[in-house]
């Protein structure tokens, strides 16, 4: 919504509909300002006017909101839940009240992204500005909000526009969006010791090198999924919550290494033993 939108939900607000959390908390926090500026100049009596038109216009947004939240049966009577209006996401999609929200919690961010995804095409040319660039639309789109994944980059997994060359390989679009939502159904990335995971090779009981399940580095080659694969995990889990996700990824990646083998103990308790002590805290 824009500024005049906003502007325009303090003239003609209704009770009827949907509000997001921010316009919720910007007719709050103007409503606030009004009655300071009112006292200010009117005293008292400015406060207990402006009241007349006040009461309902918060009202009105607090019911709106609650539209908003319908699913979670929030109730605006129950002042346990008034904290609530101001940070629960939106329904997704429409509910019986209408549709989300643009400027709810989830469009916002959908819109982010996608702005971070064209931002991938204009990297600049230098190595070192582009690297830096490219970590930093990695950190932003691999942010976890609520425990929610950012779905919406699915939409790009087959998207072939090339961001950049690294090592004689074209790096697409689809490829930072699979390792970016991989990064998103890991275990939060303080309980790694990357170290161990930093070479997207390694030796196998073969004597083989073998590309590994997944690595923190940005050369974009891993096994894990391929973007079928991907998809078709993402479908078959749909209402699995995000800790449960993680810890089938994390048996997944656990699974490949033993496949690909170990040269020796020591080589085994280096890739095996930080994975099954993640493992172990993801389930807390």
């Amino acid at each position: 919504m824009s500024a005049l939108g906003y502007l325009k939900s303090f003239v003609h607000f209704s009770f009827s509909g949907r509000a997001s959390a921010k316009e919720y908390t910007i007719i709050n926090l103007g409503g606030i300002t009004l009655l300071l500026c009112s006292y200010i100049l009117f005293g008292p009596l400015g406060i207990v006017a402006l009241s007349l038109y006040l009461v309902p216009l918060m009202n009105s947004a607090a019911v709106r909101r609650s539209h908003d939240m319908e699913s979670k049966n929030i109730n605006i009577f129950n002042r346990g839940n008034w904290g609530k209006l101001y940070y629960v996401e939106s329904d997704e999609g429409c509910n019986k009240y209408g549709p989300e929200p643009a400027d709810s919690k989830r469009n916002l961010r959908i819109a982010q992204n996608q702005k971070d995804i064209e931002k991938l095409l204009t990297l600049n040319r230098n190595s070192k500005k582009r690297d830096k660039e490219l970590n930093a639309v990695i950190k932003r789109l691999s942010i976890v909000d609520n425990d929610r994944l950012s779905l919406d980059l699915l939409a790009f997994l087959f998207d072939d526009r090339i961001v950049m060359c690294r090592d004689q390989r074209d790096i697409t679009i689809g490829d930072v969006c699979l390792y970016v939502m991989i990064l998103q159904l890991l275990p939060p990335q303080c309980y790694w010791d990357k170290e161990a995971f930093r070479s997207p090779y390694r030796t196998g009981k073969d004597g083989k090198e073998h590309l590994r399940p997944f690595t923190f580095n940005d050369d974009f080659e891993f096994s894990l999924f391929t973007p079928i694969e991907f998809r078709k995990f993402i479908e078959e889990n749909k209402s699995t919550e995000l800790h449960m996700l993680r810890q089938k990824v994390i048996k997944r990646i656990i699974d490949m290494e033993t496949r690909i083998g170990f040269m020796n103990d020591v080589n085994e308790r280096a890739i095996m033993e930080p994975l099954k002590h993640i493992s172990s805290i993801s389930m807390l």
